[in-house]
C-alpha cells in the first residue's frame, strides 16, 4: 500500500499473506475472523475491502484460484459496505449534531436512526 502514500491501520495485508501460505481455507478463515471481529469499525472494513482488492490484483495471473476467492470476498464486502456504510456514516454524524443541534432536533434524530437500524434489519434478511 506504500505505492499510494497510503498507511496502513490494521494488520489484514500481513494476515491475509499469511492466510496465502495455508489456502483457500486459511483465506477464507482469515477473512471470517477479521470480518466477525472488526464488522463495527467503518475504518478498519474500508482497509479490508482495500487488501482484498489489492489482493484480487496480486494473484491474477500466478493464483487464479486464490484471486477468485479474493474477488468474491471484496464483492461481499462491497455489498455489505452500500448498505451498511451509509448507516455508520449516519450515527457518526447523528453524535455530532446531538451536541451541536437546537434541543428540538433530537427526537427527530432518534426516530430517523430507529428507522434507518430497522431498514439494515429488513435488508440483511432479505440477502
Amino acid at each position: 500500500m506504500k505505492e499510494n502514500d497510503y498507511e496502513l491501520q490494521t494488520t489484514f495485508w500481513n494476515d491475509f499473506t499469511i492466510a496465502d501460505h495455508f489456502g483457500l481455507a486459511g483465506i477464507q478463515d482469515t477473512f471470517n475472523r477479521a470480518f466477525e471481529e472488526w464488522k463495527d469499525n467503518c475504518k478498519y472494513l474500508t482497509e479490508l475491502t482495500l487488501v482484498l482488492n489489492h489482493k484480487v490484483w496480486q494473484h491474477h495471473e500466478t493464483k487464479p484460484q486464490f484471486s477468485e476467492l479474493y474477488e468474491k470476498l471484496w464483492d461481499e464486502r462491497r455489498y455489505q459496505s452500500r448498505y451498511l456504510l451509509p448507516f455508520y456514516i449516519f450515527l457518526f454524524y447523528k453524535e455530532i449534531l446531538i451536541f451541536h443541534a437546537p434541543v428540538f432536533l433530537a427526537p427527530i434524530l432518534d426516530m430517523t436512526l430507529f428507522s434507518a437500524r430497522l431498514l439494515i434489519r429488513l435488508m440483511s434478511k432479505m440477502k
